[in-house]
């Protein structure tokens, strides 16, 4: 071989390992942030946390187009969640579970029980049983952390306290806050402002960075007292087209009062968070 072939071979090659290695640090450094996406999956909602391997689903939209928004934002070549919380048993809120379970490897559900009498709800509960998934019945007060190198994910129910009425059941929402590092998200389901009142009540340290707003805006949720105590600097809202009039003016006038970053899926297509725990960024889809 020539000196001058052994030269363009051996500057291809550098180029090759100088390529690879830039790829692995793009891969490390995604890795090292949290993500967390408000996923715009219409009028309904679907919130995926995602860390290393580590992934956490909060809801499942209304439809199938909800599996395919996850498959989106999962981690190359993954098809697993650890842990999917369902927040309560309304259409909006696990209308895309059964096609998720279905197609992705779920370990462990979180829910309230299977108690509400509609074909959504028995599809989706056969659909579990089949795959044989863990599946827990919890309250306020469930508790998980997820250790990382970088710190820790704590995830905690703060709601319900005690099983209420099914004609209560957005106030029955499981509310959840996950924590990690020095950063604070509070994911409140449908709570309206009765089930706000009863946290106010409790000794819960409700502050947080940022917020996804109660029933998609509804006027029903975000009290002032509600928003007072979290004091978010970012308000997600998970919506879509509706006859409802979410969200409300009044709502969004009072997130502004507070000078909270309102974020809106209607508006926005899919909203990503990035943290390293300490600071973090915003982008949406559209």
């Amino acid at each position: 071989m020539s000196k001058k072939s052994l030269f363009s071979k051996n500057i291809l090659i550098a180029l090759l390992l100088a390529s690879l290695s830039l790829w692995y640090v793009l891969i490390f450094d995604k890795d090292n942030l949290l993500r967390v996406y408000t996923l715009n999956v219409g009028q309904g909602d679907a919130i995926l946390i995602s860390k290393n391997h580590f992934q956490l689903l909060v809801d499942t939209g209304r439809g199938d187009m909800t599996y395919s928004r996850v498959k989106q934002y999962l981690p190359f070549n993954d098809n697993k969640i650890e842990l999917l919380i369902l927040s309560h048993l309304d259409g909006d809120h696990i209308g895309g579970g059964k096609n998720i379970v279905d197609k992705i490897v779920v370990d462990e559900i979180w829910t309230l029980n299977w108690q509400k009498d509609t074909e959504m709800v028995k599809e989706l509960k056969n659909k579990v049983e089949e795959k044989k998934i863990l599946t827990k019945f919890i309250r306020a007060g469930e508790e998980k952390i997820i250790q990382t190198h970088e710190g820790e994910i704590k995830i905690k129910t703060i709601n319900p306290a005690e099983y209420i009425l099914e004609s209560e059941g957005n106030n029955n929402s499981i509310v959840v806050k996950v924590s990690y590092n020095e950063l604070d998200f509070l994911l409140t389901g449908d709570l309206e402002n009765e089930g706000e009142k009863k946290l106010l009540e409790k000794n819960i340290d409700l502050q947080s960075e940022i917020l996804k707003v109660g029933h998609h805006g509804s006027r029903s949720s975000t009290s002032q007292e509600f928003i007072d105590r979290v004091k978010p600097e970012v308000s997600l809202i998970s919506v879509g087209k509706n006859s409802y009039g979410h969200p409300s003016q009044d709502i969004l006038n009072r997130l502004k009062s507070i000078n909270s970053k309102i974020y809106r899926t209607d508006k926005s297509g899919t909203i990503e968070i990035s943290t390293d725990g300490k600071i973090y960024s915003v982008k949406t889809e559209k």
